[in-house]
């Protein structure tokens, strides 16, 4: 099987606290993976830190100025992603990148 380039997208609202370890998660479960991993965060006007965290953990980050929405953040992914395949994932940890 060829080895793809991807960018997993991870809409995040005030998830400071998870979304550094959703990140780390994703690059651990697919970097062997796949040819290229992007891991882009869309900040949707989070006033916890969220965007920082994000970047601190190695991912690319737009940011909203304020709250858009879910649908809105995911948009805005798709419009900036580097890949033509994207994945999906939550920023709160709920579902595992494994």
């Amino acid at each position: 099987m060829a080895m793809i380039p991807i960018t997993i997208l991870v809409p995040a609202y005030n998830e400071a606290a998870a979304v550094v370890d959703v990140v780390k998660q994703c690059r651990s479960a697919l970097a062997e993976k796949v040819s290229d991993l992007e891991i882009l965060v869309v900040d949707d006007g989070s006033s916890d830190g969220t965007a920082r965290a994000a970047e601190t953990a190695g991912a690319r980050v737009i940011s909203h100025p304020v709250n858009r929405g879910y649908g809105r953040a995911i948009l805005t992914g798709l419009d900036h992603a580097r890949h033509n395949w994207i994945g999906l994932i939550d920023a709160d940890g709920s579902y595992s990148p494994a």
